[in-house]
């Protein structure tokens, strides 16, 4: 699955972007949502933050290449032919429930990146729930549009200042700040690694995307239906199907 993640992102000019290793500076991330706010003027969108007790300005393009999506990344949000209610029947066929769940998505690799969606790039306390910023996400990935969400990021992190998800965009802003060459001198104490926060294979269990048969074999269920599917499933890999609905 991960190496399908891998070409997954490399087509939509996110592999850079995904891969995220920087420590987390609470302190230097708080400071950056406090201060985070957009300006659109007559030549652009520009992001506006503090780090370090020093203002920045930069346009929606600068701001996406500290983020690391590919500088070939298309940055408005009208991706060529997405339709929201009919890319979503795509994805959990023609009788598609009225309140978007993760758990309908039928692919599953769109599957799991739905979910990583919800608890890295917009966390949120309902990771369950779809919005129309994770299925335009979806889309660009089903058909391979270098395609960067930065302005989305922006807004949702925007409302993240004052809850518990602060933590979740940690690694972005040391590599914002380490972008800005703002890290070099400084010195900062990173969050030390909480393993609780790892996702492992029983997190998948517990929401009913996975569960174990009789000889330990994982088997992807879904919601409302009977259709289970035996993992790995190399003959469902993303790119080698015509629809995306078993």
């Amino acid at each position: 699955m991960r190496e399908e993640f891998n070409e997954v992102f490399q087509a939509i000019g996110w592999s850079e972007f995904a891969e995220i290793l920087e420590g987390g500076i609470i302190h230097l991330t708080k400071e950056f949502l406090m201060t985070l706010c957009t300006n659109t003027r007559r030549d652009g969108t520009y992001i506006w933050f503090r780090l370090f007790n020093t203002d920045y300005e930069l346009t929606l393009r600068q701001f996406s290449n500290l983020l690391d999506f590919s500088p070939q990344s298309t940055l408005g949000e009208d991706l060529a032919g997405f339709n929201s209610a009919e890319f979503w029947k795509e994805l959990v066929g023609p009788d598609a429930p009225r309140k978007k769940s993760i758990a309908h998505i039928r692919h599953p690799t769109l599957r799991f990146l739905a979910r990583w969606l919800t608890m890295v790039v917009f966390p949120r306390d309902d990771t369950c729930c779809v919005t129309v910023e994770d299925v335009r996400c979806l889309y660009a990935m089903w058909k391979k549009i270098k395609f960067a969400l930065t302005f989305s990021m922006v807004r949702h992190w925007q409302g993240l200042a004052q809850s518990g998800h602060i933590i979740s965009i940690t690694s972005f802003v040391t590599r914002i700040a380490n972008g800005l060459g703002m890290l070099a001198n400084a010195t900062v104490s990173f969050m030390p690694n909480d393993p609780t926060r790892v996702v492992k294979e029983s997190h998948f269990i517990h929401v009913h995307f996975l569960r174990k048969d009789t000889n330990g074999n994982y088997i992807m269920t879904f919601r409302d239906s009977d259709f289970e599917l035996p993992l790995p499933a190399p003959q469902y890999k993303l790119y080698s199907m015509r629809t995306l609905t078993m």
